[in-house]
């Protein structure tokens, strides 16, 4: 097909604005808006004759009307948040998992866990599930500078949105710092009437 890229010759249901691409000569064009939102995953898409002038090789115009739904292709996005990147003993932190699309087939299986465990998933809200993570036991991260990479979590991209696509990359939390070991000490008596504490 061919033809100009003249301004609102297509309209995309829950858009502000679209723009399009010259034709030329081609069978691909590229709509540009505004607006939309992740959970409008297949807009439907109008061409307006009365506006446009894109046409085939025997000067055939495309039809006016009749929306077609795009296909949803754009990858979902996750989110990793903790209430408590600091745990002491008897600490345990929220854990918010926070989906751009409702996920599919997402489950603790997903969830890589560092130094400690997370327990049942509440996804009552789909978009922002939780979980709350309790750290390792008698456990001390060192150093203390949260350049330990082990101390994340992290989701692989074993789930998908409605539409079967995956996640581009995996998606870690902050990294956080554990000390759940409680201090000990051994005592030496080194004189008639001294003991010295080693802590």
């Amino acid at each position: 097909v061919t033809g100009t890229a003249i301004p609102n010759s297509f309209t995309v249901v829950g858009a502000s604005s679209v723009t399009n691409t010259a034709v030329a000569s081609s069978t691909s064009v590229t709509l540009t808006t505004t607006g939309l939102t992740a959970t409008d995953g297949t807009p439907a898409v109008n061409y307006v004759a009365a506006v446009g002038d894109i046409i085939n090789d025997t000067l055939e115009e495309v039809a006016d009307g009749g929306a077609v739904s795009a296909s949803d292709q754009v990858a979902p996005a996750l989110v990793v948040t903790m209430d408590d990147t600091d745990l002491n003993v008897g600490d345990t932190a929220l854990v918010t998992f926070t989906f751009s699309e409702a996920p599919t087939g997402f489950t603790t299986a997903d969830v890589t866990v560092g130094s400690g465990a997370i327990g049942t998933i509440d996804a009552t809200n789909p978009l922002v599930q939780t979980a709350t993570f309790t750290p390792d036991d008698n456990f001390e991260t060192l150093p203390r500078d949260r350049t330990d990479g082990t101390n994340v979590i992290s989701v692989g991209t074993g789930w998908t949105d409605s539409a079967a696509n995956a996640p581009s990359s995996p998606s870690n939390s902050p990294n956080y710092v554990i000390d759940t070991k409680a201090p000990t000490f051994t005592a030496a008596r080194t004189a008639l009437n001294t003991v010295v504490l080693t802590f």
